[in-house]
C-alpha cells in the first residue's frame, strides 16, 4: 500500500496545495505520478512541485521535480503528470508517494 501527502507551500502572494491522486508502474523502474496543484495563495503563478517516492523505512527511492505548464490563476487547480525513476525492481517496495509545489 502506498501512503499519499497532501502539502502546501509558498508565501501569501503564491501559495500552493499539492495531492497526489494516482500513480502507475508503466514500465520497470518508472512511477507515473499525477498531482493536483491547487493555487490556494492571492496572485497567480507557476509552481515547481516536487515529488518523493520512500519506502517503509523512510529512505528516499527516487524523486524528481518539475514545473507546472503555465500560470496557475488563484483558487484554480491543475493536474501534473511527472515520472519519477525507482530502482529496478524495487517498485513493490515504495510506500509512501508525496508531493509539494
Amino acid at each position: 500500500m502506498i501512503a499519499t501527502v497532501l502539502a502546501g507551500c509558498g508565501g501569501p502572494a503564491a501559495a500552493y496545495r499539492a495531492s497526489v491522486v494516482s500513480y502507475t508502474a508503466p514500465a520497470p523502474g518508472d512511477l507515473n505520478v499525477s498531482v493536483s496543484v491547487t493555487n490556494i495563495g492571492t496572485a497567480a503563478g507557476t509552481p515547481t512541485c516536487t515529488i518523493d517516492a520512500k519506502y517503509q523505512s523512510g529512505a528516499g527511492a527516487g524523486s524528481n521535480t518539475g514545473e507546472l505548464s503555465g500560470s496557475l490563476a488563484p483558487g484554480r487547480s491543475s493536474m501534473l503528470d511527472m515520472l519519477v525513476a525507482i530502482p529496478a525492481g524495487e517498485i513493490g517496495n515504495v510506500t509512501k508517494v508525496s508531493a509539494t509545489c
